[in-house]
């Protein structure tokens, strides 16, 4: 059993088609809801601390929210914790669980505890409140598909931790904190823009991997143009003899960029909201796949929980 085989079961049980958060409509608006969970036996990296695996937990759940075009309200944490925790510990996971829902305006509503002989364990359920709600399976042949960042740190790191014997690059550790403590886009400007865009979907499950999940939701092709590198992490792919393209596709995620698209008559207007949140990488194409202009077909694949990269 891996993650793929499992959401093909789920999704004759689910009364819609499975999307990265459930949306209920309320009066005029939508209540959006998301869960997500961080096991510490596969989530944790090494040398992260404690801190940043509450922001992490937060953000996971967060982005799926935000992403939706909602403005997050609150966040509910359900905690499973081993016996040997300490006080300090709880503390300061609870301090960074607090301050990533905060970074989007929102709070800790509550949650559940338990303690068991297990291995660390946070399930993140967040809720937000939206009317222009945007989904992955709304994207039209002719527009403009953006990125909200560059990529690559998290390629970089993730291919030191677990497929490097050493530290490729200088200042490499220089980098950790941002790679496991990811920001989300401007909330503001993303809220102004949101009635210009028309799918939406964020990198949580890795670059290559979201793409064909916008693609075939939508049912169309996505040609990309380019993709936005990093500066210091295409110094360092250089120095390591990798190709960088190979590596921000299939084995990154969890930046929590977001990919979007939008009309060309709204592109101006879009790009004026969102400034350096609005890359332009690609089009939306008629038919199906995603590719790469000078370089090919990008294939399906990442990271997939029980099965690996």
């Amino acid at each position: 059993m891996d993650e793929i085989k499992a959401l093909k079961i789920i999704q004759d049980y689910v009364s819609h088609p499975l999307e990265d958060a459930v949306l209920i409509p309320y009066e005029e608006e939508f209540i959006v809801i998301n869960v997500d969970a961080f096991n510490e036996e596969t989530d944790w990296l090494p040398g992260a601390d404690i801190y940043s695996i509450g922001w992490r937990a937060a953000i996971a759940s967060l982005s799926d929210v935000v992403v939706k075009g909602a403005k997050p309200y609150g966040t509910i944490v359900s905690l499973k914790i081993p016996p040997h925790f300490q006080e300090n510990s709880l503390k300061e996971l609870y301090n960074g669980l607090k301050d990533a829902s905060r970074s989007v305006g929102a709070e800790i509503l509550g949650g559940d505890t338990d303690i068991i002989d297990d291995s660390l364990r946070i399930e993140v359920t967040s809720i937000g409140f939206g009317k222009n709600i945007i989904r992955r399976s709304t994207a039209k042949p002719q527009e403009i598909i953006y990125v909200s960042g560059k990529f690559g740190l998290t390629s970089l790191i993730y291919y030191s931790l677990f497929f490097s014997n050493s530290i490729p690059c200088e200042y490499i550790l220089d980098i950790f904190p941002q790679v496991i403590r990811p920001k989300l886009i401007d909330l503001s400007k993303w809220l102004r823009a949101v009635p210009f865009i028309t799918a939406s979907i964020d990198s949580s499950d890795g670059l290559a991997a979201s793409l064909h999940q916008l693609a075939i939701a939508s049912n169309v092709r996505i040609r990309l143009h380019r993709i936005p590198i990093d500066e210091y992490a295409l110094k360092c792919f250089s120095k390591m003899n990798i190709d960088p393209i190979e590596l921000v596709l299939y084995y990154g995620g969890e930046e929590f960029i977001f990919i979007f698209t939008v009309p060309p008559y709204y592109a101006s207007r879009v790009e004026q909201i969102l400034g350096n949140y609005a890359i332009r990488v690609g089009v939306i194409e008629e038919g199906q796949g995603v590719f790469l202009e000078k370089w090919g077909k990008i294939e399906n694949r990442g990271w997939i929980s029980g099965r690996g990269w």
